[in-house]
């Protein structure tokens, strides 16, 4: 079997432009779909569901349905109830995104995203051919130091060396929920792999939010 990815829009695909991966994922698992999935992200305006395998033409056909139902609505409900009380009459606009890369073996690898979003929620990573002893870190890293504070500086951190479980999965959550993120800084994912033989997948879904004035 072959990890088989399948890419849509979301401006143009769904049914109300917006994209929630929660919703999405359980609405596919729980279709007649036969091929497993694996996971969905999102990138800019690109959908990507991952598939263990290659879908045969049925499941496509369902798939295709199901992104053009989708409404992009969260099923974490109570997620947006408790950042509400934190802007107090605020209103926002929930925005999800992701990216993936390669953290090469024996060595710590950056991947930096410039950040969508006026506050950040936190961020889920995943990671496929890990090693006991590899950790990540999660950051926010003025690159282009527009605080002027130099290039490269740390404007804040989510979560610091945190060990890989088993199963790979783990989601690191941002404390500081109402404090505005300045325009052009970047979400840092710092990847050190202790492993000699594989390099070690990297997926980071991200949840943050912007005024809506």
């Amino acid at each position: 079997m072959a990890q088989t990815k399948y890419t849509y829009s979301i401006a143009t695909d769904t049914l109300n432009a917006k994209f929630a991966s929660d919703s999405l994922e359980k609405s596919i698992r729980s279709s007649a779909i036969l091929t497993a999935l694996d996971y969905v992200s999102a990138l800019g305006d690109d959908i990507d569901v991952f598939f263990k395998d290659a879908l045969s033409t049925g499941d496509k056909t369902i798939l295709d349905g199901l992104i053009s139902a989708h409404d992009g609505v969260l099923l974490n409900k109570e997620y947006i109830q408790k950042t509400q009380m934190y802007l107090g009459a605020v209103s926002i606009k929930l925005l999800e995104f992701g990216f993936n890369f390669v953290a090469t073996k024996t060595t710590v690898t950056d991947n930096d995203l410039l950040l969508p979003v006026k506050y950040m929620r936190g961020a889920g990573v995943e990671t496929e051919n890990h090693e006991f002893g590899d950790w990540v870190t999660v950051q926010m890293v003025d690159v282009d130091n527009v605080l002027g504070a130099g290039a490269g500086y740390v404007a804040d951190q989510f979560g610091k060396e945190v060990q890989i479980p088993k199963s790979g999965l783990f989601t690191v959550l941002s404390e500081s929920l109402s404090s505005a993120i300045p325009a052009g800084l970047y979400i840092r994912i710092k990847y050190n792999s202790v492993g000699t033989v594989n390099d070690v997948k990297v997926r980071c879904n991200c949840r943050g939010y912007n005024d809506v004035l």
